[in-house]
């Protein structure tokens, strides 16, 4: 008989394997970033740094084009248009490296939690892996750190984002 998937005893043992770790609610994820506080600090900055180039760009830009509809002086208006270009190219720069960051970490994340529970797979012996079949643990373990990895990073720190605009 294969068996496809976690059910009844199986999946409530794997469910307090997951109680016992720690990896329970959000004290992973809280644990997670008091470990890595600076990158914590880094993200903040530029999410905040990014909204702001975000919502100075449309701003910048309703002054050029009102400097245009009211024929301002021509070096004022060049300094507005230089000021635009370069907040379009800092804004640029932040869309680009912020996914990237931000992706790195959900990676990081992933890569640590899978860390903890492999080490506590390994000390928990063969009965261990004759009760949960591998396939069964890893497709588990991969579905759930996905989705947990994109919110302990990437989900906070977009809401953060859309927060501040």
């Amino acid at each position: 008989m294969v068996r496809t998937g976690l059910r009844g005893k199986s999946s409530a043992r794997m469910v307090d394997l997951v109680k016992r770790l720690g990896l329970a609610g959000l004290g992973v994820v809280f644990d997670f970033w008091h470990r890595h506080r600076v990158l914590l600090l880094v993200l903040t900055l530029t999410t905040a740094l990014g909204a702001v180039l975000g919502a100075a760009f449309p701003y910048t830009l309703r002054l050029v084009i009102d400097g245009v509809k009211q024929a301002v002086i021509r070096e004022k208006l060049t300094v507005y248009i230089v000021i635009l270009a370069g907040i379009g190219l800092l804004r640029g720069v932040a869309e680009a490296v912020l996914p990237l960051i931000r992706g790195r970490t959900n990676e990081l994340f992933a890569w640590e939690v899978r860390s903890r529970i492999f080490r506590e797979i390994l000390h928990r012996g063969y009965r261990f892996t004759s009760r949960f079949p591998s396939g069964d643990v890893m497709e588990r373990l991969d579905h759930d750190m996905m989705e947990l990895s994109w919110f302990a990073c990437s989900g906070i720190f977009r809401f953060l984002a859309a927060g501040l605009l």
